[in-house]
């Protein structure tokens, strides 16, 4: 049995499937979120952060940490279920290997429980998906200035809790190099974005 509603305005607070059985969206009185009905493989929310510096550069050492800063780049997030997945994407401006050759970035992503991202956790399979990133092998003076570097990685949804994630890397080959290199009021743009995906 079919049927129609022709009305300008539906007020409900579920939308179940055609059994009754599956909730494809709820509300909550103050938002709409998906339900369990809803296809693998569809996007349920999309978080992003931006840095945007006006002057200086950033200098990324060998030590490994959030070296952007703890409040500079980061995405707030809270997951409807562990069974979904997240693809996490960083897009990280003007790199330089300061004209020296044999040095790079390794980058991957973290995440914590707390907004100051202590107590932090891999994110991902690996510590470092993306690796010797603007690497040069050659003499010296042989330089990559003005690079721009993305990375990303799938992850299992680790927790229904909030949870904030930022780019982790450090410099590879003990050398450090730079990003947002000759920075200014026009250019440069560090963008993080978090997908979270119906598993």
């Amino acid at each position: 049995m079919s049927s129609e509603i022709k009305s300008t305005t539906v007020q409900t607070n579920s939308l179940k499937d055609k059994t009754g059985t599956r909730t494809l969206a709820s509300d909550s009185g103050s938002a709409w979120s998906w339900g369990a009905g809803v296809p693998s493989g569809s996007v349920l929310q999309i978080q992003t952060d931006v840095y945007a510096p006006t002057s200086g550069s950033i200098d990324i050492t060998d030590t490994e940490g959030f070296q952007i800063g703890a409040s500079n780049l980061k995405v707030t997030i809270t997951c409807s279920s562990t069974s979904n997945k997240l693809l996490i994407q960083c897009l990280l401006p003007a790199y330089s290997n300061n004209d020296e050759n044999g040095r790079g970035i390794e980058g991957g992503f973290q995440y914590s429980t707390n907004s100051d991202l202590s107590s932090n956790v891999l994110l991902g399979q690996k510590k470092w998906p993306f690796a010797r990133g603007g690497y040069v092998s050659g003499s010296s003076g042989q330089g990559h200035t003005g690079r721009t570097l993305n990375w990303l990685t799938v992850a299992d949804v680790p927790s229904t809790s909030t949870i904030y994630i930022a780019p982790y890397m450090k410099a590879y080959n003990s050398s450090n190099v730079k990003l947002f290199t000759d920075v200014s009021s026009d250019d440069s743009v560090a963008t993080l974005v978090v997908t979270e995906i119906k598993g």
